[in-house]
Protein backbone atom coordinates (compact mmCIF):
# COMPACT_ATOMS: atom_id res chain seq x y z
CA UNK A 1 0.00 0.00 0.00
CA UNK A 2 1.29 3.48 -0.71
CA UNK A 3 0.39 6.82 0.93
CA UNK A 4 1.13 10.29 0.53
CA UNK A 5 2.78 11.98 3.39
CA UNK A 6 3.97 15.21 4.94
CA UNK A 7 6.64 15.71 7.73
CA UNK A 8 4.99 17.18 10.62
CA UNK A 9 1.81 15.44 10.43
CA UNK A 10 0.77 12.53 12.54
CA UNK A 11 2.38 10.30 9.57
CA UNK A 12 5.98 11.15 9.97
CA UNK A 13 5.00 9.58 13.40
CA UNK A 14 4.10 6.22 10.90
CA UNK A 15 0.08 6.52 10.84
CA UNK A 16 -1.19 6.37 6.68
CA UNK A 17 -1.76 9.37 5.46
CA UNK A 18 -4.85 9.81 2.66
CA UNK A 19 -2.89 9.28 -0.68
CA UNK A 20 -3.42 12.63 -3.13
CA UNK A 21 -2.12 13.97 -6.26
CA UNK A 22 1.33 15.45 -5.25
CA UNK A 23 0.71 18.83 -6.92
CA UNK A 24 -1.55 19.96 -4.63
CA UNK A 25 0.20 19.82 -1.24
CA UNK A 26 -0.67 22.39 1.43
CA UNK A 27 1.28 23.85 3.99
CA UNK A 28 1.67 21.04 6.46
CA UNK A 29 0.63 23.22 9.95
CA UNK A 30 -2.26 24.85 7.45
CA UNK A 31 -4.06 21.78 6.95
CA UNK A 32 -7.08 23.03 8.66
CA UNK A 33 -7.16 25.86 5.86
CA UNK A 34 -6.08 23.54 2.81
CA UNK A 35 -8.57 24.59 0.17
CA UNK A 36 -9.36 28.26 1.77
CA UNK A 37 -7.87 31.48 0.60
CA UNK A 38 -5.37 31.05 3.74
CA UNK A 39 -3.75 28.09 2.11
CA UNK A 40 -3.49 29.88 -1.07
CA UNK A 41 -1.42 32.60 0.69
CA UNK A 42 2.08 30.74 0.47
CA UNK A 43 4.60 30.44 -1.82
CA UNK A 44 5.75 27.17 -1.08
CA UNK A 45 8.45 24.00 -2.58
CA UNK A 46 8.13 20.57 -0.90
CA UNK A 47 11.31 18.89 -0.19
CA UNK A 48 11.66 15.16 -0.08
CA UNK A 49 13.88 12.34 -0.43
CA UNK A 50 14.33 8.28 -1.45
CA UNK A 51 14.78 5.53 0.96
CA UNK A 52 15.41 1.91 -0.08
CA UNK A 53 14.46 -0.66 2.65
CA UNK A 54 12.16 -1.32 5.77
CA UNK A 55 14.36 0.93 8.41
CA UNK A 56 17.17 2.12 6.37
CA UNK A 57 19.14 4.71 6.05
CA UNK A 58 19.18 7.83 3.04
CA UNK A 59 22.03 7.52 1.05
CA UNK A 60 24.37 10.44 1.22
CA UNK A 61 23.17 11.95 -1.99
CA UNK A 62 19.24 11.38 -1.16
CA UNK A 63 20.09 13.39 2.20
CA UNK A 64 22.11 15.85 0.41
CA UNK A 65 19.05 16.48 -2.36
CA UNK A 66 15.97 16.15 0.67
CA UNK A 67 17.48 18.31 3.55
CA UNK A 68 18.34 21.79 3.72
CA UNK A 69 21.17 23.06 5.61
CA UNK A 70 20.68 23.99 9.55
CA UNK A 71 20.95 27.38 10.08
CA UNK A 72 23.63 28.75 12.11
CA UNK A 73 23.72 31.15 15.19
CA UNK A 74 25.77 34.20 16.41
CA UNK A 75 25.16 34.37 20.27
CA UNK A 76 24.51 38.10 20.89
CA UNK A 77 22.84 38.35 24.04
CA UNK A 78 24.68 36.08 26.76
CA UNK A 79 22.71 36.09 29.81
CA UNK A 80 19.53 37.20 28.41
CA UNK A 81 16.24 35.02 27.87
CA UNK A 82 14.15 34.80 25.49
CA UNK A 83 11.16 36.66 27.00
CA UNK A 84 13.73 39.72 28.07
CA UNK A 85 14.84 39.76 24.20
CA UNK A 86 10.88 39.26 22.72
CA UNK A 87 9.94 42.39 25.28
CA UNK A 88 12.07 45.08 24.03
CA UNK A 89 11.17 43.53 19.87
CA UNK A 90 7.50 44.56 20.91
CA UNK A 91 8.35 47.67 21.50
CA UNK A 92 10.37 48.11 18.88
CA UNK A 93 7.63 46.79 17.06
CA UNK A 94 5.04 48.87 18.86
CA UNK A 95 6.21 51.90 17.61
CA UNK A 96 6.96 51.66 14.11
CA UNK A 97 4.25 53.64 11.75
CA UNK A 98 1.74 50.94 10.30
CA UNK A 99 -0.71 51.09 13.19
CA UNK A 100 -3.87 49.89 11.31
CA UNK A 101 -4.28 47.37 8.17
CA UNK A 102 -6.69 49.23 5.43
CA UNK A 103 -7.19 48.37 1.88
CA UNK A 104 -6.25 45.22 0.39
CA UNK A 105 -3.97 42.34 2.42
CA UNK A 106 -1.40 40.98 0.46
CA UNK A 107 0.54 37.81 1.63
CA UNK A 108 3.16 35.73 -0.23
CA UNK A 109 5.49 33.33 1.13
CA UNK A 110 8.08 30.42 0.36
CA UNK A 111 8.90 26.97 2.00
CA UNK A 112 10.51 23.61 2.29
CA UNK A 113 8.24 20.75 3.51
CA UNK A 114 9.02 17.06 3.57
CA UNK A 115 6.46 15.14 1.38
CA UNK A 116 7.21 11.37 1.12
CA UNK A 117 5.17 7.95 -0.52
CA UNK A 118 5.95 5.10 1.66
CA UNK A 119 5.31 1.63 0.00
CA UNK A 120 6.45 -1.54 1.88
CA UNK A 121 9.13 0.35 4.15
CA UNK A 122 10.35 2.00 1.35
CA UNK A 123 10.21 5.90 1.17
CA UNK A 124 9.70 7.51 -2.03
CA UNK A 125 9.40 11.46 -2.84
CA UNK A 126 10.16 14.44 -5.06
CA UNK A 127 10.59 18.11 -5.01
CA UNK A 128 7.36 19.77 -5.70
CA UNK A 129 7.51 23.64 -6.77
CA UNK A 130 4.59 25.51 -5.99
CA UNK A 131 3.86 29.24 -5.86
CA UNK A 132 1.08 30.50 -3.82
CA UNK A 133 -0.16 34.01 -3.71
CA UNK A 134 -3.70 35.90 -2.66
CA UNK A 135 -4.74 39.17 -2.00
CA UNK A 136 -7.80 39.52 0.43
CA UNK A 137 -10.15 42.24 0.04
CA UNK A 138 -11.68 44.48 3.22
CA UNK A 139 -15.19 43.00 2.27
CA UNK A 140 -13.71 39.40 2.42
CA UNK A 141 -13.77 38.53 -1.00
CA UNK A 142 -10.02 37.44 -2.77
CA UNK A 143 -8.30 36.30 -5.37
CA UNK A 144 -5.61 33.69 -5.48
CA UNK A 145 -3.29 32.25 -7.66
CA UNK A 146 -1.13 28.54 -7.13
CA UNK A 147 1.01 27.90 -9.64
CA UNK A 148 2.65 24.39 -9.58
CA UNK A 149 6.13 23.16 -11.10
CA UNK A 150 7.44 20.11 -12.70
CA UNK A 151 8.02 17.56 -9.63
CA UNK A 152 11.64 17.27 -9.31
CA UNK A 153 13.57 13.82 -8.73
CA UNK A 154 17.14 12.60 -6.53
CA UNK A 155 16.84 9.89 -8.59
CA UNK A 156 16.03 8.04 -11.88
CA UNK A 157 14.66 5.31 -10.00
CA UNK A 158 12.19 8.12 -7.45
CA UNK A 159 10.74 9.24 -10.85
CA UNK A 160 9.75 5.86 -11.76
CA UNK A 161 8.13 5.02 -9.12
CA UNK A 162 6.37 8.63 -9.37
CA UNK A 163 4.59 7.57 -12.79
CA UNK A 164 4.25 3.74 -11.75
CA UNK A 165 1.50 5.49 -9.20
CA UNK A 166 -0.10 7.75 -11.67
CA UNK A 167 1.23 10.97 -10.18
CA UNK A 168 1.91 13.58 -12.74
CA UNK A 169 5.86 14.50 -13.66
CA UNK A 170 4.69 17.66 -15.56
CA UNK A 171 3.76 21.22 -14.05
CA UNK A 172 0.31 21.71 -13.00
CA UNK A 173 -1.88 24.29 -15.15
CA UNK A 174 -2.14 27.72 -12.55
CA UNK A 175 -5.12 27.39 -10.44
CA UNK A 176 -6.75 30.76 -10.02
CA UNK A 177 -9.73 30.78 -7.42
CA UNK A 178 -12.14 33.67 -6.34
CA UNK A 179 -14.01 33.78 -2.97
CA UNK A 180 -17.07 36.44 -2.94
CA UNK A 181 -17.68 38.62 -0.53
CA UNK A 182 -19.06 37.00 2.94
CA UNK A 183 -17.61 33.36 2.55
CA UNK A 184 -14.95 33.78 4.97
CA UNK A 185 -12.05 31.21 4.20
CA UNK A 186 -9.60 32.24 6.85
CA UNK A 187 -9.40 30.60 10.49
CA UNK A 188 -10.07 34.14 12.31
CA UNK A 189 -12.55 36.50 10.73
CA UNK A 190 -12.08 39.54 12.87
CA UNK A 191 -8.71 41.17 13.41
CA UNK A 192 -6.70 40.20 16.29
CA UNK A 193 -6.77 41.74 19.22
CA UNK A 194 -4.18 44.12 20.45
CA UNK A 195 -3.67 43.04 23.65
CA UNK A 196 -1.43 40.13 24.76
CA UNK A 197 -3.75 38.22 27.06
CA UNK A 198 -6.84 39.01 24.60
CA UNK A 199 -4.82 37.97 22.07
CA UNK A 200 -3.74 34.28 23.67
CA UNK A 201 -7.22 33.63 24.33
CA UNK A 202 -8.01 34.84 21.02
CA UNK A 203 -5.32 32.33 19.05
CA UNK A 204 -6.44 29.33 21.35
CA UNK A 205 -10.11 29.16 19.33
CA UNK A 206 -8.76 26.44 17.04
CA UNK A 207 -5.29 25.42 19.15
CA UNK A 208 -6.53 24.54 22.42
CA UNK A 209 -3.79 25.10 25.13
CA UNK A 210 -3.98 21.14 26.47
CA UNK A 211 -1.75 20.55 23.39
CA UNK A 212 1.21 22.04 24.91
CA UNK A 213 3.37 25.08 24.57
CA UNK A 214 3.97 24.32 21.27
CA UNK A 215 0.08 24.94 20.02
CA UNK A 216 0.58 28.14 20.42
CA UNK A 217 3.87 28.65 17.99
CA UNK A 218 1.69 26.88 15.52
CA UNK A 219 -1.09 28.96 16.05
CA UNK A 220 0.90 32.19 15.88
CA UNK A 221 2.11 30.94 12.56
CA UNK A 222 -1.12 29.71 11.40
CA UNK A 223 -2.13 33.76 11.88
CA UNK A 224 0.51 35.15 10.07
CA UNK A 225 0.22 33.00 7.36
CA UNK A 226 -3.43 34.14 6.32
CA UNK A 227 -3.50 37.58 7.57
CA UNK A 228 -1.38 41.26 7.56
CA UNK A 229 -0.48 42.07 11.26
CA UNK A 230 -0.36 45.75 12.02
CA UNK A 231 2.39 47.00 14.10
CA UNK A 232 0.39 47.05 17.42
CA UNK A 233 -1.02 43.29 16.67
CA UNK A 234 2.77 42.10 16.18
CA UNK A 235 3.75 43.63 19.30
CA UNK A 236 1.16 41.57 20.74
CA UNK A 237 1.76 37.96 19.00
CA UNK A 238 5.29 38.71 20.46
CA UNK A 239 4.54 39.03 23.80
CA UNK A 240 2.23 36.11 23.50
CA UNK A 241 5.31 34.48 22.18
CA UNK A 242 7.53 35.70 25.10
CA UNK A 243 4.85 33.64 27.25
CA UNK A 244 5.81 30.07 25.76
CA UNK A 245 7.18 27.96 28.51
CA UNK A 246 10.87 26.59 27.31
CA UNK A 247 10.62 28.99 24.57
CA UNK A 248 14.96 30.03 24.36
CA UNK A 249 16.66 32.49 22.75
CA UNK A 250 19.01 31.07 19.64
CA UNK A 251 21.10 34.11 18.47
CA UNK A 252 21.14 36.25 15.34
CA UNK A 253 21.66 34.28 12.34
CA UNK A 254 20.33 35.02 8.51
CA UNK A 255 16.99 33.28 6.99
CA UNK A 256 16.41 31.43 3.96
CA UNK A 257 15.63 34.49 2.07
CA UNK A 258 19.08 35.93 2.91
CA UNK A 259 17.69 37.90 5.82
CA UNK A 260 19.08 38.80 9.13
CA UNK A 261 16.76 38.27 11.90
CA UNK A 262 16.44 36.77 15.91
CA UNK A 263 15.80 33.27 16.24
CA UNK A 264 14.10 31.27 19.21
CA UNK A 265 13.36 27.87 19.38
CA UNK A 266 11.10 25.37 21.44
CA UNK A 267 11.40 21.68 21.43
CA UNK A 268 8.28 19.01 22.19
CA UNK A 269 7.24 16.26 20.27
CA UNK A 270 3.78 18.08 18.80
CA UNK A 271 3.37 16.69 15.93
CA UNK A 272 4.43 13.08 16.34
CA UNK A 273 8.33 13.06 16.46
CA UNK A 274 10.49 15.41 18.68
CA UNK A 275 11.59 18.42 17.19
CA UNK A 276 12.56 22.09 17.57
CA UNK A 277 10.26 24.74 16.19
CA UNK A 278 11.70 27.78 15.60
CA UNK A 279 10.52 31.29 14.84
CA UNK A 280 13.30 34.29 13.11
CA UNK A 281 11.75 37.64 14.11
CA UNK A 282 12.96 41.25 12.02
CA UNK A 283 14.70 42.92 14.71
CA UNK A 284 13.84 46.53 12.72
CA UNK A 285 10.17 45.84 12.23
CA UNK A 286 9.39 42.93 15.19
CA UNK A 287 7.60 41.10 11.45
CA UNK A 288 7.70 37.28 12.18
CA UNK A 289 10.01 36.23 9.04
CA UNK A 290 10.58 32.97 8.56
CA UNK A 291 9.16 29.38 10.20
CA UNK A 292 11.19 26.05 10.30
CA UNK A 293 10.95 22.76 12.12
CA UNK A 294 13.99 20.87 12.43
CA UNK A 295 13.63 16.42 14.12
CA UNK A 296 15.95 16.21 17.04
CA UNK A 297 15.91 12.72 18.06
CA UNK A 298 14.44 10.39 15.53
CA UNK A 299 13.08 10.63 11.32
CA UNK A 300 10.62 7.68 12.32
CA UNK A 301 9.70 6.36 8.60
CA UNK A 302 11.31 9.66 7.25
CA UNK A 303 14.40 8.64 6.76
CA UNK A 304 16.65 11.47 6.91
CA UNK A 305 19.38 12.30 9.17
CA UNK A 306 19.03 13.75 12.40
CA UNK A 307 19.07 16.33 12.82
CA UNK A 308 17.44 17.50 9.70
CA UNK A 309 15.55 20.62 8.80
CA UNK A 310 12.13 19.23 7.57
CA UNK A 311 10.22 22.50 6.71
CA UNK A 312 10.38 26.20 6.31
CA UNK A 313 8.25 28.41 5.17
CA UNK A 314 9.85 32.51 4.76
CA UNK A 315 7.15 35.03 4.55
CA UNK A 316 8.36 37.36 1.73
CA UNK A 317 4.89 39.73 1.30
CA UNK A 318 2.51 40.86 3.68
CA UNK A 319 1.32 44.16 2.50
CA UNK A 320 -1.32 46.00 1.59
CA UNK A 321 -1.11 46.46 -2.20
CA UNK A 322 -4.12 46.02 -5.02
CA UNK A 323 -3.70 42.96 -7.34
CA UNK A 324 -1.87 43.81 -10.25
Amino acid sequence: MSTLSQAGESTAAGAPAGRGAPARIFRRRGLALAGTVAAVGALTLSLTLVVSGTGGAPTPAAAAVATPKLLTYVQDAPGQDAPEILGRLADTAAHRPDTVITGTEHLKNRGWYLNSSVDDGKTTSAVVPTERESWINPDGSAHSITRTGAPEFPTDKARAYWKKQGWSTEPGKPEVKDTQAGVEGRMWKDRPPTDPEALKTWLEKDHPAENGPAETVVAITDLIGERVLSAPERAAVLRVLATVPGLRYEGTTTDRAGRTGKAFSLDSDHGGLPNRKTLIVDPATGRIIDDEETLTETAGKLGVPIPSVISYTVYLAADTAPRQ
